[in-house]
């Protein structure tokens, strides 16, 4: 168990975690059918056609318009992935639909089905996010194939928005994790500087406060004969952490002294402040004796190994101050 390693050596893994996890490359899921294709001619047997033989066999959604007017009005209530439009329609013809969405800046992809002699205006409209044309009559095999083409581009651009999505998120969380790093060497200097016992404990719980972002975090320290736990300085809140001498009963803190690893509680329901709240207790461990507990309250859901490891490190910095303030003060006496 990583509680039971040394505090160098926790903090090399703690780096090496943070690191990895950001050089590690993301891994690429292109997305592979399962697309919405709209398809458009006042042929019902041809949509059919294309339904049936083309979109249902290879996992594609689809909807279905008689004319280009009620492609447009489709368009805007589904956004569909791909327009697979006829040139020759009532109404609004495929041409009329193609400029009605190039003007209004609706990029999608379109595949336009011509006949034999209209290759001219399918050239025309590449311009207007026409991706391929295919000419009647057609086999299922060549309008698959235009169909993959079009919507390549539209893959390769969701992969780009999820890798750079992915990258963002890779990018804060080794931010936060260098950040919690520096606080936490700031952590043991400030606690192995011999500040004054009071002072030490104060700084303990705020240094929990601050790293957990907790609700509430409390030291809780052995009695003289180590039968009880007594709260020694806590903080709630946006209140002032304040030193206090409180017996309590917390099963949780015995349960963590006794595995000598940190410990957690199922979410419950807190009766002061009335949230859902989640308890952890970090043991403060010197040599085999246990001098204390840290203890903190997260919200449920904030809880990962992550944060175990963080409390865990800081409980080690906290148990090494408290008992080089406590050689000291044997020293002066």
């Amino acid at each position: 168990m990583i509680y039971q390693l040394s505090l160098t050596t926790r903090l090399v893994l703690y780096w090496q975690q943070a690191h990895t996890r950001f050089t590690t490359p993301v891994e690429s899921e292109m997305v592979m059918a399962g697309e919405c294709i709209l398809v458009v001619d006042d042929a019902k047997d041809i949509r059919e056609f294309i339904i049936n033989y083309v979109l249902k066999p290879n996992g594609y959604r689809w909807l279905e318009a008689e004319d280009g007017l009620e492609a447009y009005e489709l368009i805007l209530l589904h956004t569909p992935d791909l327009v697979v439009t006829d040139l020759k329609m009532p109404r609004m013809d495929g041409l009329g639909l193609i400029r009605r969405l190039h003007k209004e800046a609706i990029g999608l992809p379109i595949v336009l089905m011509t006949f034999y002699g209209s290759e001219e205006i399918a050239i025309e409209v590449f311009r207007m996010r026409v991706r391929d044309y295919i000419t009647k009559p057609f086999t299922v095999d060549e309008l698959l194939a235009s169909i993959e083409l079009a919507l390549r581009e539209v893959r390769l651009r969701q992969e780009h928005e999820k890798l750079n999505e992915q990258m963002v998120v890779a990018n804060r969380d080794l931010e936060r994790r260098v950040y919690e790093l520096e606080a936490l060497f700031d952590v043991g200097r400030i606690l192995t500087s011999l500040p004054s016992y009071n002072s030490l404990l104060l700084y303990i719980i705020r240094a929990a406060m601050h790293l957990m972002r907790s609700r509430e975090a409390r030291l809780l320290m052995m009695s003289e004969d180590g039968r009880d736990l007594v709260v020694r300085a806590e903080q709630i809140g946006e209140d002032e952490g304040r030193l206090i001498s409180k017996q309590v009963k917390n099963p949780l803190a015995w349960a963590a002294i006794n595995a000598e690893k940190v410990l957690y509680s199922d979410p419950y329901r807190d009766g002061e402040s009335q949230r859902n709240t989640t308890q952890v207790c970090a043991p403060l461990i010197i040599g085999s004796n246990a001098i204390g507990v840290l203890s903190v309250n997260l919200a449920p859901g904030e809880l990962d190994q992550h944060q175990l490891n963080l409390l865990a490190t800081l409980a080690d910095y906290a148990a090494i101050g408290i008992e080089q303030a406590r050689l000291l003060a044997l020293l002066n006496a």
